[in-house]
């Protein structure tokens, strides 16, 4: 949405000012367990999205690599531009979680925002056209994103 066409109250942000991300984690195969122990987590990446991969659990990682139900990722390299919730677990190095701040930006509407066909349009544009495409930092930073009132994010999202 063009800044001159925005309605009264609504903002233009970039993705740099309102939220940060960090990538996953590449885990070695032999580190990869096929059964779940104590404080293991589920090892997320887009095979097991698509339901294509036998569920892999993670014992030792760091908790800047974990996902929680309430969080967002979106796959930056490969398959660019998927984005995920609700999931749970220790996300590949394929991932950005994407981190928001919740006083300027509803979860839900973000994910209707990145999911949107012309956001969509634009992260595939960045991430380039070579055999993999791959969306960075800076390049996922550079996006901007239009942001309504808190309550009207809300209401867009439903």
């Amino acid at each position: 949405m063009e800044l001159s066409k925005m309605p009264d109250g609504w903002r233009d942000f970039s993705m740099k000012e309102i939220c940060w991300v960090n990538q996953g984690l590449q885990i070695p195969i032999e580190k990869r367990l096929v059964r779940p122990v104590v404080g293991s987590k589920k090892y997320i990446t887009i095979q097991f999205l698509n339901g294509s991969k036998q569920i892999e659990y993670i014992k030792d990682y760091d908790r800047s690599v974990c996902v929680s139900y309430d969080d967002i990722l979106m796959t930056r390299t490969g398959n660019t531009g998927v984005v995920v919730a609700g999931v749970e677990g220790v996300f590949h190095n394929n991932f950005f979680k994407i981190n928001i701040d919740r006083g300027i930006v509803d979860k839900d509407y973000m994910v209707f925002y990145l999911k949107d066909d012309s956001t969509q349009f634009s992260i595939m544009e960045k991430a380039g056209t070579s055999t993999i495409p791959d969306l960075n930092h800076k390049d996922f930073y550079s996006l901007r994103i239009p942001l309504p009132p808190l309550p009207e994010q809300k209401a867009i999202a439903r």
